[in-house]
């Protein structure tokens, strides 16, 4: 086999993977690496558009009176769409929270994160801080000292 057709054939199964596809593949990485991973915004943003064009495609067929089969096997579909993002985009969260003393002092990693993310992981630290401080000022405050000192 030459390399001209091991090329060909790569092209033709890169361009037979959906988004839906690529999305199941960044979930499983995000989901098996330790740390969080490069947030991939076109794709997000394919996948949000899909899920859009899904929709309205579901309401046209419930409106034009579609056999409910093909209905069902739609909003499958959509439903399956619609849990891999949620699901991806929950896990790098909970990454962020989980790890966010580390992603704070690391530029590389905040530099992975989506403008969304980073705003969430400035306000979390920011929230998280504040209530360290309000709980250590309410031990501070507790300790009474003998009036000897």
């Amino acid at each position: 086999m030459s390399s001209w057709e091991d090329e060909d054939s790569a092209a033709a199964s890169a361009a037979a993977t959906t988004d839906v596809e690529l999305l199941k593949r960044a979930w499983r990485n995000e989901k098996a690496a330790p740390e969080i991973l490069h947030f991939d915004s076109a794709l997000v943003s394919r996948a949000r558009e899909q899920i859009q064009l899904l929709e309205e495609t579901l309401d046209d067929f419930t409106d034009n009176g579609v056999d409910d089969l093909v209905v069902s096997l739609y909003q499958m579909d959509l439903d399956r769409t619609l849990f891999l993002l949620r699901s991806y985009l929950r896990l790098r969260l909970q990454k962020i929270e989980k790890y966010m003393a580390h992603i704070a002092n690391s530029e590389d990693l905040l530099s992975r994160l989506s403008q969304q993310e980073q705003r969430f992981a400035k306000r979390y630290l920011s929230t998280r801080l504040d209530r360290l401080v309000v709980v250590c000022a309410c031990f501070v405050a507790e300790v009474t000292l003998p009036c000897w000192v």
